[in-house]
Order: C-alpha cells, then sequence, then structure tokens
C-alpha cells in the first residue's frame, strides 16, 4: 500500500541545488518552475531557500529534444 505525504515546495528543495521534475500533463511543473524563476528572480525566498536567491534558473523542455525517428 503506497503512502500519500504532502509537504510544501520550500521543504522539497531544501538542500538541493538542482532537481528534475517528472510527471503527467496539468501536474503543476510549468506553474512550479515559473514560481521558483519569479522567486529567484526577486530574491523573495525566505529562509527555507535563500540559497536559491539570485539563481538564474531556466527550463528545459525535453520534448522539444526528441526526435521522432519512423
Amino acid at each position: 500500500m503506497a503512502v500519500s505525504v504532502s509537504v510544501s515546495a520550500e521543504q522539497a528543495l531544501a538542500g538541493c541545488d538542482r532537481m528534475l521534475l517528472r510527471g503527467p500533463a496539468g501536474s503543476g511543473k510549468s506553474t512550479l518552475m515559473q514560481w521558483l524563476a519569479t522567486n529567484a528572480a526577486r530574491r523573495g525566498f525566505g529562509q527555507t531557500l535563500t540559497d536559491w536567491n539570485g539563481y538564474v534558473p531556466f527550463m528545459l523542455r525535453l520534448r522539444s529534444f526528441a526526435t521522432r525517428e519512423t
């Protein structure tokens, strides 16, 4: 039986300097990336993610790099 635990984005990212987001369409990946980019640019992260203030985040949409071989 799987157990589901919810944590805030700040808690999930604390202590990380890189991340990989995976999930189905509509699960909030792009929204999270936009939130991270905005807060980093504004230096708006609190104590939990203070090291992320001033980072320049960028997003790579992997589907843009995929080639379809037929």
